[in-house]
């Protein structure tokens, strides 16, 4: 059994967040253990993939109404609006996930969140498989199905992003919990599809966030023999991660040069 690091952070903003996880993916090498995040964020936040155009994805007006924050995402895919979710980050060699392509990064980590979904009761899990590729990376990421994304009765659930470094993988996925249908609004005409499926509307009620973390724990650890450790606090350097915060908030909800 190998030890995997793990933390679970309340709701943060969104610029936070990804500073972390990009901090946490930079600084990964093979003599640090795995690390599984689960966190949440402190106001309705539209991440944008690291390649998206905001002014392409999102209306500025209708985020400052309706209170929706955009931050850009250190992974790759399409839009992901962050409200009734948990959202999970991965941070492994692909040694530590016995992976060569990013693919079997993606399948892998979508057998332990299938695992994970099982252990709720929810028998109807699939990893998709579809016959052609998801659409536009310039959308919605839950208006399109990719492949190994979670399902449930053909419907998304949970959707996921990539992006490998030298010597690392970091891997973002949005669990939706419940969804508010006003904030469709933040995106740009003809980009947003109600093309996914939550919790709530599978399970009649979502569950509660200590046991779907619990389930996840279960279900990372089954899949790739993790046992976990907590990610000690000394281990993050919080000076380099509060700085970082810059690279992710868009202010205003204007573009941003692209990260390093």
């Amino acid at each position: 059994m190998e030890a995997a690091y793990i933390r679970q952070d309340g709701p943060q903003t969104g610029a936070w967040n990804m500073a972390l996880d990009f901090w946490l993916w930079k600084t990964h090498g093979p003599d640090r253990p795995p690390v599984v995040r689960f966190f949440q964020w402190s106001r309705p936040t539209v991440s944008l993939g690291y390649h998206q155009a905001a002014e392409a994805v999102v209306d500025p007006r209708a985020c400052r109404d309706l209170g929706v924050d955009v931050v850009r995402r250190p992974t790759g895919g399409a839009a992901v609006l962050h409200h009734h979710e948990l959202t999970y980050s991965v941070v492994a060699t692909p040694a530590q996930l016995g992976v060569a392509w990013p693919r079997e990064a993606y399948e892998r980590i979508s057998q332990a969140l299938q695992e994970a979904l099982g252990r709720l009761g929810l028998r109807r899990v699939d990893i998709a498989r579809p016959a052609r590729p998801a659409g536009r990376p310039d959308g919605f990421c839950f208006a399109e199905t990719a492949r190994y994304e979670i399902t449930v009765d053909g419907r998304k659930l949970i959707g996921s992003a990539q992006r490998w470094g030298r010597s690392a993988v970091l891997q973002h996925g949005s669990i939706l919990l419940d969804f508010d249908p006003r904030l469709a609004a933040v995106f740009r005409p003809g980009l947003f599809r109600r093309a996914f499926t939550t919790l709530r509307e599978v399970c009649g009620a979502p569950p509660s966030l200590p046991d779907l973390r619990e389930a996840l724990r279960v279900g990372f650890a089954t899949v790739f023999g993790w046992t976990w450790q907590d990610l000690p606090a000394t281990l993050i350097d919080g000076d380099e991660v509060r700085g970082l915060q810059a690279l992710f908030g868009i202010g205003r909800h204007e573009s941003v040069d692209a990260l390093p």
